[in-house]
């Protein structure tokens, strides 16, 4: 076989390997990943804790107090977002997938903080 027929012959066989790892990425990202609803969870409680903070000076007692659906209120797991105040901010976090702090890769935590601004 000539190398020129070889060549063709790699380029052919590597065209169809991008068109089908391309087919496989579109194919993946019309589906929306179990952490990436969790982070848009996240990101919606983070402006509703926000628009509650400005409306009513103070943090909310629980994430219930949010006009969200109480679905909304939970990770990709399941699990009940962790509400967590301090005197500056509010912090809502997912354990992950081990449901502890920490971890890594699967496991790893995820959060959103919101600033509380201070009062004169």
């Amino acid at each position: 076989m000539s190398s020129k027929k070889q060549t063709l012959q790699a380029l052919g066989f590597i065209c169809v390997l991008v068109a089908f790892i391309s087919f496989l990425l579109i194919r993946s990202g019309a589906e929306e990943s179990p952490k990436g609803i969790s982070l848009d969870r996240l990101a919606a409680i983070k402006q509703e804790i926000a628009r509650y903070v400005e409306t009513n000076g103070k943090a909310p007692n629980s994430l219930s107090e949010l006009p969200l659906p109480e679905a909304e209120l939970q990770d990709h797991y399941g699990e009940p977002f962790i509400y967590q105040v301090s005197e500056d901010s509010i912090t809502v976090l997912s354990y992950g997938s081990d449901k502890e702090p920490g971890g890594r890769f699967f496991d790893k935590d995820f959060s959103v903080v919101v600033e509380i601004p201070r009062q004169n």
